[in-house]
């Protein structure tokens, strides 16, 4: 059973700004992650001021920030955009 996809306002509002052909290429991307939400190139990230925070590639240049719930199944987004304004 896939996991449940859940945007953050931030996020929210960062994947609107966003132009269209990335945001289908995210909302792709979203989908294979509601699947398999640490397959393939998700990496934990390892900064200690932000515990529980994974990192998805979408396409080279888009990066997706987010927390895993398991005991929910849920993925919560709490950041999208261009790779240079992820770290």
């Amino acid at each position: 059973m896939p996991y449940t996809i859940i945007l953050s306002k931030d996020a929210e509002r960062q994947f609107d700004d966003l132009p269209w052909v990335v945001r289908n290429r995210l909302e792709r991307r979203l989908d294979q992650l509601a699947r398999a939400p640490r397959g393939g190139d998700v990496v934990r990230l390892t900064d200690p001021g932000a515990p529980g925070l994974h990192r998805a590639k979408a396409g080279r240049a888009y990066r997706i920030v987010f927390t895993i719930d398991d005991a929910r199944e849920e993925l919560l987004i709490v950041w999208v955009g261009y790779r240079r304004d992820a770290y």
